[in-house]
Order: structure tokens, then C-alpha cells, then sequence
């Protein structure tokens, strides 16, 4: 059972919108137009713009930007206007792994085997994910892999400010991550997000570069 529940005329925002929802995993029912909305239905996305609100039932209304009616919907089906923190996990290397975590749930597990779109996803969660604070960490052990991304995020942090942090890839995973199948890139990308850090490259004020810092081994 779902509390989420989307409603769009549109067959065009209707694709992108459950495209968007698949890929950050969320359920969902679809409805039409006039159909009497499910008691357990906490949360509507539509493109309606004059949709008649109800008392208890939250409502996100839909525009072109697909990914943010989706996230606007995960803090609404937990009461909330945003999230405290999100952390991305970065595993480098020839496949790059990529964790997001909200508060310590995982809102987005990947992998990607070119820098250019590891970053344009980043850029996108870092610029419309609603979270208060912003974190991103990057497993330090993968030589000239790790190099390169840090090189790709420094324009990030000068445009968003955003924190980056160095941390070991060589930590075990937590046990609960047995139960999933995933790739082993997310896997460490899920270890390197919840690990502590190791020193900032980055401060969120992008007043400090120690990008040399960067191991090789």
C-alpha cells in the first residue's frame, strides 16, 4: 500500500512524472481525473491547478520540473517541508558509484560510467533536492579517479557552496546492505556516504581548496 497518489491529465507530464518517481523508487497509484481518492492516500501529485485541497491530504502541483514535484512529495509523506540532511556517497573509479541519502534513507542508489553525467546528477540533486543542509563525500582510494572528480565537483562548490568531504573507501559496509542486490559501486557509495569524514576539500563557503590533498593509493 501506497500513501502517494498521482493524478495528471497530461500523457506528456504524466511519462516524465513516473519516470521521475521510478527512478527515486517511489510508490505511487495512478488516478484519474475525478476519481474518489483512497483514505490512505496522504499525498497527491497533479497537474491540476485548481485541485479542491482536502483536509489531511497534501498536494503537489506539477509544473515542468518533474524531480522536484518528486521530492517535494517525499517530504510531504513524512509531514515535512524538508529534509535535515542530504548526503551524497561518490565511489570512484572506472564505474562510479553514487548513494543519496535524506535523513539516512536512500533516495537515489546508481552507477555511471562516464564523470560528465556522475556530476550532472549531483549538480541536479544539489540544486533541487530540499534538504538544509548539503553533503557531499568522495572515497579518497581510487588514485587519479578520485582526482578527477574532485576536479569536476570544485565548480559545484563555487556555484552552491556545497560541503565536500574526503573519506576512506575501504570501510565496511553495514550489515542491512546485505539484504539488498546492488552493485558494488553503490555498495561502497553507501559505506563512503555514511562513513565520518576525513577533512573537508571544500568548506561550504568554497574559502578552502586542499584538492591536493587527494591520495593516490
Amino acid at each position: 500500500m501506497t500513501d502517494l497518489a498521482i493524478i495528471i491529465a497530461s500523457p506528456r507530464k504524466y511519462f516524465h512524472l513516473v519516470n521521475a518517481l521510478k527512478r527515486y523508487g517511489v510508490k505511487f497509484i495512478s488516478l484519474m481525473p475525478g476519481d474518489e481518492i483512497p483514505r490512505s492516500i496522504k499525498v497527491v501529485i497533479t497537474d491540476n491547478k485548481s485541485f479542491t485541497t482536502k483536509p489531511d491530504l497534501a498536494v503537489v502541483h506539477l509544473g515542468e520540473d518533474y524531480e522536484r514535484a518528486v521530492f517535494e512529495a517525499m517530504c510531504a509523506l513524512r509531514g515535512r517541508e524538508n529534509f535535515d540532511m542530504l548526503i551524497i556517497g561518490v565511489d570512484p573509479g572506472a564505474t562510479h558509484g553514487l548513494a543519496a541519502l535524506a535523513d539516512g534513507q536512500p533516495v537515489l542508489l546508481r552507477t555511471f560510467r562516464s564523470i560528465s553525467s556522475l556530476i550532472k546528477c549531483i549538480e541536479r540533486l544539489i540544486a533541487t533536492f530540499p534538504a538544509k543542509t548539503k553533503v557531499i563525500r568522495v572515497g579518497r582510494g581510487a588514485g587519479e579517479w578520485t582526482k578527477k572528480v574532485v576536479e569536476k565537483l570544485e565548480s559545484l562548490n563555487a556555484i552552491f557552496c556545497v560541503k565536500i568531504e574526503l573519506v576512506s573507501e575501504h570501510l565496511p559496509p553495514p550489515p542491512w546492505i546485505k539484504e539488498y542486490s546492488l552493485p558494488d559501486d553503490v555498495k561502497s557509495a553507501l559505506s563512503i556516504a555514511l562513513a565520518k569524514s576525513a577533512g573537508s576539500i571544500l568548506r561550504g563557503d568554497g574559502s578552502e581548496n586542499e584538492a591536493s590533498k587527494v591520495e593516490n593509493s
